[in-house]
């Protein structure tokens, strides 16, 4: 394969998907639906409850210690206190997942960046479950601009895992100095991918500050707009 001058490889979640505003939105439908079984918190505490049970279960499921699918039954029978049955913890869970789903979508940025390098190969990397994340680059009309989509079944690993940024490459014959990666979570998308000798950009579209632990010089912007290949 002829040398690749240049790759561009985009995480999906807070980068080219608002990921945040869908949660939001199953979060809030959830506690409209089962809030008279959730006496002891408001809307606001719900979803703090929801967000900590979410990164609890997610953590245990990136490991191995449990599947897609009993991470979101963990979930469940952790915001409601209850030792729910299987079959009732899907049920509850697809009330939120319903409206997460149907709440998907783009930053208004991302399609114009993206046809505005028309030649450049482009893969998504994403640590999130292959057919959900799939069914979500489908969802919001990625899948024809963006079909190569590597997941942690797929490489192996999980981000910051040097597989998934290695995998993605070598779906092109790259090496790493032919390519670039953007995203959102500096110690998941920027560091490791700096640290294999790629080109990485922040795309700190909240404008967080940088931690005082992190002494790399970091490419950032705000937009997808504002970055240049």
């Amino acid at each position: 394969m002829a040398s690749l001058t240049q790759v561009l490889l985009l995480d999906l979640d807070g980068t080219l998907v608002d990921d945040v505003l869908a949660e939001c939105r199953g979060i809030e439908a959830y506690y409209s639906c089962f809030k008279e079984r959730l006496p002891d918190c408001d809307k606001h505490e719900f979803a703090g409850r929801w967000t900590r049970a979410s990164a609890r279960h997610w953590a245990r499921y990136s490991i191995g210690e449990l599947t897609f699918q009993e991470q979101r039954r963990e979930r469940i029978r952790e915001v409601m206190g209850e030792c729910l049955p299987e079959s009732i913890a899907d049920h509850l869970f697809s009330v939120y997942l319903k409206a997460y789903e149907a709440a998907w979508t783009l930053y208004l940025d991302a399609k114009t960046f993206l046809n505005r390098y028309p030649t450049y190969p482009k893969a998504i990397v994403t640590n999130g479950d292959r057919t959900g994340q799939r069914l979500k680059v489908e969802r919001v009309g990625l899948d024809a601009l963006l079909p190569f989509v590597v997941t942690p079944e797929d490489a192996g690993g999980w981000k910051p895992d040097a597989a998934m940024f290695l995998h993605a490459a070598h779906l092109f014959g790259a090496t790493p100095g032919q390519c670039t990666m953007l995203g959102d979570d500096l110690r998941k998308d920027v560091i490791p991918a700096m640290t294999l000798g790629m080109r990485a950009v922040w795309i700190n579209r909240d404008g967080k500050s940088l931690p005082a632990d992190i002494t790399d010089t970091i490419e950032q912007v705000s937009t997808l707009a504002e970055v240049k290949l």
